[in-house]
């Protein structure tokens, strides 16, 4: 992650939202209620991508792309700094990690997003 923080959409760069939303996010996670989100089962509903009952995930995905990606970008690269500091440990579980933080349960990373 240190090495290589775009594998964890965490390198800085403003992504290009023309791309397709598999390029830019994955895995995608599709609710038992149908509400769409990033990464992981119960992920922060801030960085949802919406409901596919409500709409298309073209739709979703395009709107997410041009309202959401850019603070899901700030978010991993903020878990992404915290997660590659010296005194943690050499392997995490980045989704989990990801996921606690959208939610709020790492204070210290959602207090700086």
């Amino acid at each position: 992650m240190a090495d290589f923080p775009e594998r964890v959409f965490a390198d800085g760069e403003r992504p290009d939202t023309e791309r397709p939303l598999g390029e830019l996010l994955s895995p995608l996670i599709v609710e038992a209620d149908g509400t769409v989100v990033p990464v992981e089962y119960a992920f922060g509903r801030r960085w949802a991508l919406g409901n596919a009952r409500d709409n298309r995930l073209q739709v979703l995905a395009s709107h997410w792309k041009r309202n959401r990606l850019a603070d899901f970008r700030v978010l991993c690269g903020q878990v992404q700094r915290d997660a590659t500091s010296p005194e943690q440990p050499a392997v995490i579980n980045w989704y989990g990690r990801l996921a606690e933080a959208s939610t709020g349960k790492l204070e210290a990373t959602a207090a700086a997003v």
